[in-house]
């Protein structure tokens, strides 16, 4: 009993991390076993306790994939979206890096050129009630990269346009849910990101909108799963109507990235503070 415990615990760690290559883990393969030196076998019942764990921390586990799959060149309005605290900051402002776009945060306004030239063209603040913006920042020649998570809740209501891709960040709600809460909790009167906005701001748009509230397990979710699960189960499938490029990117994939750093060096990160990896000596280009 101590050897199939210890296996089920071994498990379930490996669910948290075992995507970091943008692939789900052997063992969660349909009819698949897990034979530890021929002595124990996980059995289905197991595997399908892990699976629904899985699919209750990270729904979109399994359709999340690899940023190196994606033809972002193809695009030249790229939004970044998902979950607050899920690493859309760093991930849009890496992206934009690799691909020699303009890098747009949230909270930057600006004017970006029209046909002629002209900065005429203008971008508002990344609010929940700005997503018509983008039937004008189309109109631009400006290849872009947006962060947006504020938006989540609207994707489907984006204008269709072939220019524009929607990257929905895929990450492990419990390390997102982790992300949120260390912030804004060094006051005993503060207790957290998730208390403070996920469950008012972010949560609000959940629950007044009939359409994408049915397709969620519980409102008593964590927000991140709530996101996910509306994405994954309704917008999806009316972006794919409209024609509205889309797809859901495994947060993992990006230790890849040039600019990566790992997480134990984003500890003292204060909210929209983005960690830059140092430039590769010449031991490391060896």
């Amino acid at each position: 009993m101590r050897r199939i415990r210890r296996l089920a615990l071994a498990g379930a760690a490996a669910l948290a991390c075992g995507r970091a290559r943008g692939e789900p883990p052997a063992f969660l393969l349909k009819d698949a076993s897990y034979d530890w030196n021929g002595a124990v076998k996980v059995k289905d019942a197991t595997l399908q306790g892990l699976t629904q764990t899985m699919d209750r921390a990270f729904p979109l586990w399994r359709d999340a994939v690899d940023w190196r799959t994606v033809n972002f060149t193809r695009y030249s309005k790229i939004i970044v979206s998902g979950p607050q605290r899920s690493g859309t900051t760093w991930f849009a402002w890496s992206l934009a890096t690799h691909l020699g776009y303009l890098h747009l945060d949230e909270r930057e306004e600006t004017k970006l050129p029209d046909q002629e030239g002209r900065n005429t063209i203008k971008v508002n603040v990344g609010s929940a009630r700005s997503v018509a913006d983008m039937a004008t920042i189309v109109r631009s020649p400006a290849k872009v990269v947006m962060q947006r998570p504020m938006w989540s809740h609207a994707l489907h209501k984006l204008p269709p346009h072939p220019s524009i891709l929607v990257i929905f960040l895929a990450r492990n709600c419990l390390d997102v849910f982790r992300s949120q809460n260390r912030i804004m909790s060094s006051n005993i009167s503060d207790q957290g990101w998730t208390c403070k906005y996920g469950r008012t701001l972010e949560w609000h748009w959940y629950h007044v909108d009939a359409t994408l509230r049915k397709h969620l397990d519980s409102e008593h979710d964590m927000i991140c799963a709530i996101k996910q699960q509306a994405y994954m189960r309704y917008q999806r499938g009316q972006m794919d109507k409209l024609k509205i490029a889309n797809v859901p990117v495994d947060y993992a994939s990006s230790q890849t990235m040039s600019s990566f750093v790992p997480v134990d060096a984003r500890q003292k990160l204060k909210p929209k503070q983005i960690a830059r990896s140092p430039p590769p000596t010449n031991e490391s280009r060896e």
